[in-house]
C-alpha cells in the first residue's frame, strides 16, 4: 500500500529486490486453513455530501467504538476545492456528510502532503465513545508549510479548527498517530522537518480542549543514500503510529536513521525508546505501519520488513520485550500487513495487502486467534469497477466478533477512477451466557442472554436431539417425555459460523397435574324468588360462622 505505492513513484525499488512476488496459490494449493472469519466488501456511498465529489473518496482512518457504530474520515475533491469528509456506519448501513472547513485559515488547497494528499490524506481519527471522535491531520498546498486541523465530534456535531500548538511555525510538520482512551483525553504524535533531509519527533497531549506538543529528543539525521529516502519516505507516511490504553500508558512505534523502533510512556510520562526486532540481517529496515495495545504492557505492530528480500512483518510485545515474526499469506511473504486492531489479548486483526500475478495487488485480512494467524482475501464481488489494486489504510474492532477496515482501491487499470471501500470482517460469536429452562407438558422453555453479533440460535436437548431456533433469546423446545430428565444448551451462529455451545442446564418436563375441589350441594325451597333464598342461606351461614367463631373464644379464654 503506502510503502509499496508512494516509494514505487519516486523509483525506490527496495520493496521488490530479488526473489520476485508470489501470487494467491489456486485454492488447492493454499496454506490456510479453514476460514475462520466471513469477510464483505462494499463501496462506501457519495450520497449526502455536498459540494458533490469531481473524484474519489479517500478515506483515511476508521474507529468503531462499539459494534453498531463506526466513524471514518477521509476527503474528497470538488468545483470547490479539497473537501473533508465523516462516514458513519449504523448497523450495516453507511451514511456520508461533508464537514464545515470555514474555521480553518488559511484556506484549503489540499489535504495531506501535497503531490501525496490525493490519494494518502494524513488523517487520524480516534472514537473512545459513539458521541465523541477526535481527529487530527494537515493541510496545505504544495508550496510553504502545512497548517495542523483537529476535528471533533461532541453533542452531535463535527467541528474542525486550526490547532496551532500543534504547527511549527514555517516549518512542515505531520501528525502520524492518534489515540484517545477516554472523553477528552487523547495523545498524538507527529514529526516537524527540520529540512529535506532531517526531522525530529514530538507527541502531543489533548486535555480540557487543549492540545500540548512536547519535542521528543533531539534532531534525527538520516543517512546519506538510498536508505536516506527510504527513512524520510517511510517517516513521512508510517513515523510513530500510537495506541493508548489510558492517559498514562501509551506505546508508539515509528521510523529513525536505524529502522523501525518503539517508545513507551512511563508513569511519570517520560518517553523512553528502543530499536524493534529484526527478522532478517542487521541491515534491513523494519517499517512499522500501526499498532494496537489491548493491555498495559502488551501490544501488537505490523508493517514490512525491507532489505535482501521485502517480507510482512508482525512484532508483538510482552512483559515489556518485543519479539518478531514474518508475515505470510497463502505461502507469499511478500505481503505488507498496513493496519491492526486488538479487541483482546491474544485476539487480534489486521489487513494489508499483497501482490497478484506480479502486478495488480489485493487486499487480506488476518486474524491472530489461538496463538496462530489464519488469513482470508478480501472479495471484489460487491466492488465496481472489479480493482487491481487495494489498499485497506485503517482498521478497527469493536469487539472479538466484529472489525471493520476501509481503504482505497483503484478499479480496472489506472485509467480509471479511485474509489473508497470498507471491510467487515465478522468472527463466530460466542457461546450464549445464563442459559435456563422452564418445564412444560412435554416442552421445555429456553431463554438466554444474547451473543454479540449472533443472527441465530440453536437450544438442544439432550437425549433426544430436540431442539428450537430462533433470532430473539427464547425459544421452546417440543416433543419431550414427560418425566425424562433433559440437558439443555444453547448455541449463537453468525454468517461466520456457529460458537461452542453454552454451559447446559436440565429440566424435567411434566404433565399438568389436576386437584379435585370438593363441593357443597344445597337444596333451596322453590318460593318464587331465589334471590331472596339465596340472602337468607348466607346470612343463615353467616350466623353460624359467627357462633362457632364465639364458642372457639368461650373455650380459648377458660383455658
Amino acid at each position: 500500500m503506502r510503502v509499496r505505492q508512494v516509494v514505487g513513484s519516486i523509483a525506490l525499488s527496495v520493496m521488490l529486490v530479488s526473489g520476485g512476488i508470489v501470487g494467491w496459490p489456486p485454492a488447492s494449493q493454499a496454506t490456510s486453513t479453514t476460514p475462520t472469519v466471513a469477510v464483505t466488501a462494499s463501496i462506501l456511498p457519495t450520497v449526502g455530501l455536498s459540494p458533490a465529489p469531481t473524484g474519489p473518496l479517500t478515506t483515511s482512518s476508521i474507529s468503531c467504538p462499539t459494534s453498531g457504530w463506526c466513524a471514518a474520515i477521509g476527503q474528497y475533491p470538488s468545483t470547490a476545492g479539497a473537501n473533508l469528509f465523516v462516514g458513519t456506519l449504523q448497523g450495516s448501513t453507511w451514511s456520508v456528510q461533508t464537514l464545515s472547513l470555514a474555521n480553518l485559515v488559511p484556506p484549503v488547497s489540499t489535504f495531506g502532503l501535497g503531490m501525496f494528499g490525493t490519494q494518502y490524506p494524513f488523517i487520524h481519527l480516534s472514537c473512545p465513545t459513539e458521541t465523541y471522535c477526535e481527529a487530527v491531520g494537515e493541510y496545505g498546498g504544495a508550496q510553504g508549510p502545512l497548517s495542523i486541523f483537529s476535528v471533533t465530534l461532541s453533542n452531535g456535531h463535527w467541528t474542525v479548527q486550526n490547532e496551532a500548538a500543534l504547527s511549527a511555525s514555517g516549518i512542515a510538520t505531520i501528525v502520524t498517530g492518534l489515540s484517545c482512551p477516554a472523553v477528552g483525553s487523547c495523545v498524538g504524535s507527529g514529526i516537524v522537518i527540520i529540512d529535506n533531509l532531517s526531522y525530529s519527533n514530538y507527541v502531543a497531549n489533548l486535555s480540557d480542549g487543549t492540545w500540548t506538543a512536547v519535542p521528543l529528543g533531539s534532531v534525527v539525521t538520516p543517512p546519506q543514500g538510498v536508505v536516506n529516502e527510504v527513512t524520510l519516505i517511510g517517516a513521512l507516511l508510517t513515523s510513530e503510529s500510537m495506541s493508548c490504553v489510558t492517559i498514562t500508558s501509551c506505546e508508539m512505534v515509528g521510523l529513525d536513521a536505524s529502522g523501525g523502533f518503539s517508545a513507551s510512556q512511563g508513569p511519570d510520562g517520560q518517553w523512553s525508546s528502543s530499536s524493534l526486532p529484526r527478522i532478517g540481517p542487521p541491515t534491513d529496515m523494519v517499517i512499522p505501519l500501526g499498532i494496537s495495545c489491548p493491555a498495559v504492557g502488551d501490544c501488537v505492530t505490523v508493517g514490512a520488513e525491507l532489505g535482501t528480500n521485502t517480507s510482512g512483518y508482525i512484532g508483538t510485545l510482552t512483559s515489556a520485550t518485543w519479539s518478531a515474526s514474518t508475515l505470510s499469506v497463502d505461502g507469499s511473504a511478500d505481503a505488507v500487513a498496513i493496519s491492526v486492531s486488538c479487541a483482546a489479548v491474544g485476539h487480534c486483526v489486521l489487513s494489508g495487502e499483497v501482490s497478484i500475478n506480479n502486478s495488480s495487488h489485493g487486499a487480506f485480512i488476518a486474524q491472530l486467534a489461538n496463538g496462530s494467524w489464519t488469513n482470508e482475501k478480501v472479495p471484489t464481488t460487491n466492488l465496481t469497477p472489479t480493482p487491481d489494486q487495494l489498499w485497506p489504510v485503517s482498521l478497527s474492532c469493536s469487539s472479538l466478533q466484529r472489525c471493520v477496515a476501509v481503504g482505497t482501491a483503484i478499479g480496472g487499470g489506472s485509467a480509471l477512477p479511485l474509489y473508497s471501500f470498507a471491510v467487515v470482517v465478522l468472527s463466530p460469536p460466542l457461546a450464549p451466557n445464563h442459559v435456563s429452562a422452564k418445564p412444560s407438558n412435554g416442552a421445555a422453555q429456553v431463554s438466554w442472554t444474547a451473543s454479540s453479533e449472533a443472527t441465530r440460535y440453536v437450544a438442544t436437548a439432550s437425549p433426544g436431539g430436540k431442539y428450537c431456533t430462533t433470532t430473539t433469546t427464547s425459544c421452546v423446545i417440543s416433543g419431550l417425555n414427560n418425566g425424562t430428565r433433559y440437558v439443555v444448551s444453547v448455541s449463537a451462529s453468525n454468517s461466520a459460523g456457529n460458537s461452542l455451545a453454552s454451559s447446559s442446564t436440565s429440566v424435567t418436563p411434566m404433565a399438568p397435574t389436576t386437584t379435585t375441589v370438593p363441593t357443597v350441594s344445597i337444596a333451596l325451597a322453590n318460593t318464587g324468588t331465589n334471590s331472596s333464598a339465596l340472602i337468607v342461606v348466607a346470612l343463615a351461614l353467616l350466623g353460624l360462622g359467627a357462633g362457632l367463631f364465639a364458642v372457639a373464644r368461650q373455650r380459648r379464654s377458660r383455658s
